[in-house]
């Protein structure tokens, strides 16, 4: 009996012990089956630097009750791909852009991850709500709100001060009003008002960089918060400031170099003149006496 006992016992044992192997070696398959937090963790990667649920508008619009307000398949092309729906003239894609000045990325997410996306906003509205309407308390350092210096960022801007992770300064690319002569660089389009379209969302904006002409530069030498917030400070500054075109400075700049060149070269041939000249007289005289 007793060894009956045993034997029952051990197969016990080890179907419980087979069973919770298996479920181990399922458990991360059966994380990625479930869409809601599938969705999450894309939506917290590729969507929370220019969108919240609840948390009020950034770089773009607040997410909080999207999925009830466009048609799934909507939503779905335009996750999928924005610059199709913009290329179209979309009446809800063009209204976006005209209220909030930005295209929204490629993101390069596939079927499963869009509808994925998609499912999680789909379950976040009534949470959003009750988050907004019973904000948790702030911690100590989530409190702690960094002071910021538009000197130092007009200076990170113009590349006086380089940024810590070696990034280019802004001025390769972009002017703003106020530039030393010649201004900035016109790879980009002149930051000057960009801080009036988007508020404070400027600072996600160079924090995450969601541009794609910009990620590949930014990626591996991403700006600091402190940094992004003197960026901001320094462009929020100039907001209201009138943007002059930099060709008339350009246009001086050359005739005035030009009138420089000229005068060096005849000051360096100054006698080339007087020498021929002499030369070609005494050739003339001697021909003469003879």
């Amino acid at each position: 009996m007793r060894r009956i006992t045993v034997s029952i016992g051990c197969k016990t044992s080890t179907f419980f012990l087979s069973l919770s192997i298996i479920l181990i070696l399922l458990s991360p398959t059966l994380a990625e089956s479930n869409p809601t937090d599938k969705g999450k963790q894309i939506f917290n990667s590729k969507c929370t630097p220019c969108h919240t649920i609840g948390g009020g508008r950034k770089v773009g619009p607040d997410l909080r009750g999207v999925a009830g307000n466009h048609p799934k398949s909507w939503l779905f092309s335009f996750i999928s791909d924005p610059e199709k729906m913009f290329s179209i003239n979309d009446p809800t894609a063009t209204s976006l852009l005209k209220e909030y000045q930005i295209k929204m990325p490629n993101m390069g997410l596939s079927s499963d991850n869009v509808n994925a996306v998609i499912n999680y906003l789909e379950t976040q509205t009534s949470a959003a709500m009750q988050s907004e309407a019973n904000p948790p308390a702030k911690t100590e350092a989530e409190g702690h709100v960094l002071v910021a210096d538009a000197g130092r960022g007009k200076k990170y801007f113009s590349g006086e001060i380089g940024f810590k992770n070696n990034g280019p300064p802004c001025i390769a690319c972009h002017s703003t009003a106020g530039l030393q002569f010649w201004g900035g660089g016109n790879l980009g389009p002149d930051l000057t008002s960009v801080y009036m379209q988007l508020g404070d969302g400027i600072i996600s904006v160079l924090v995450t960089v969601p541009f794609p002409t910009m990620k590949p530069i930014f990626d591996s030498h991403p700006l600091l918060e402190n940094e992004a917030r003197d960026l901001a400070a320094y462009l929020k500054g100039i907001s209201s400031q009138h943007v002059e075109s930099n060709a008339p400075r350009i246009i001086a700049g050359s005739c005035l170099a030009f009138v420089i060149l000229m005068v060096i070269i005849l000051f360096l041939w100054r006698n080339r003149i007087k020498n021929v000249r002499k030369a070609m007289v005494e050739k003339a005289q001697r021909e003469a006496d003879n």
